[in-house]
């Protein structure tokens, strides 16, 4: 008769909590390296597509006087929060919502809600005030900005992950996907312990 004594099992499970551990606070790092440049990429292509595309000559923009409204590059339109899912997922969540408000003129507050603001400066249609039919271009600054965020939103939670903890260090094979007007980061990612 054989007869097996296994020892060290305890060992290899608080080996395999401490790992889980130690990933899920890289998560949330990465999570919050991903957050944290939402905000300065959104600005930037705010800048660079519809500021820097279009000079008014019929009114003031709220970006250079900002007495009389909350402009579109406002860090107060942006927001954003990690969110727990079931599962023990976590994600996270970034809103943009503009308005139309500008004391300078009164009929500016048309437009219903920041989804139509982002439409007509995208599209050049729909604009509501007196006089603008459209400057005669395209300012695609969301389209713009959710392409930086799909090629580069893998590398901006990877560089969270890693910075967290250098014995851990996690590459991925950079799979962004959009559900409908949602975007979700399912990359693969391997962790490895050095």
């Amino acid at each position: 008769m054989l007869t097996f004594k296994v020892q060290g099992v305890e060992s290899i499970q608080g080996d395999y909590d401490e790992f889980n551990l130690q990933v899920s606070r890289a998560t949330n790092y990465g999570l919050k390296s991903l957050a944290s440049e939402l905000i300065p990429a959104l600005q930037r292509h705010i800048q660079s597509d519809v500021y820097a595309a279009y000079t008014p000559e019929r009114y003031r923009r709220r970006f250079d006087q900002p007495q009389y409204g909350r402009s579109i590059y406002s860090e107060k339109n942006m927001n954003w929060n990690l969110v727990n899912r079931s599962g023990g997922q976590r994600s996270v969540e970034f809103t943009y919502e503009p308005n139309g408000r500008n004391a300078l003129y009164p009929n500016a507050d048309y437009y219903p809600d920041g989804d139509t603001i982002i439409d007509v400066l995208q599209e050049d249609k729909g604009y509501l005030w007196r006089g603008m039919e459209g400057i005669g271009k395209e300012r695609r600054f969301w389209d713009n900005f959710v392409d930086e965020v799909l090629k580069e939103g893998d590398k901006w939670f990877v560089a969270g992950f890693n910075g967290y903890d250098r014995e851990l260090q996690a590459v991925t094979d950079g799979a962004l996907t959009r559900e409908g007007n949602d975007y979700r980061l399912d990359p693969t990612y391997e962790v490895r312990r050095s």
